[in-house]
């Protein structure tokens, strides 16, 4: 059965956690915002770098959330 300190570690887990995927998709958004207003072909191209970046980026996250 779930215990309040139980509870507690898990919130302090997760809160900076998802602070970080928070403010990391905002930083996303921003920047297609930006790179589309440009051109499509620059858009294209954020694109292409943004998934590139997330194949090493999200593998990473997985880990470090997992060893904590």
């Amino acid at each position: 059965r779930p215990t309040r300190a139980l509870f507690r570690d898990l919130i302090e887990l997760a809160i900076p956690a998802g602070a970080q995927q928070l403010l990391f998709f905002v930083g996303m958004a921003a920047f297609f915002s930006i790179v589309g207003h440009v051109s499509s072909e620059a858009l294209a191209a954020g694109t292409v770098l943004m998934n590139l970046s997330l194949a090493w980026i999200l593998p990473g996250n997985a880990f470090g959330l997992a060893a904590a």
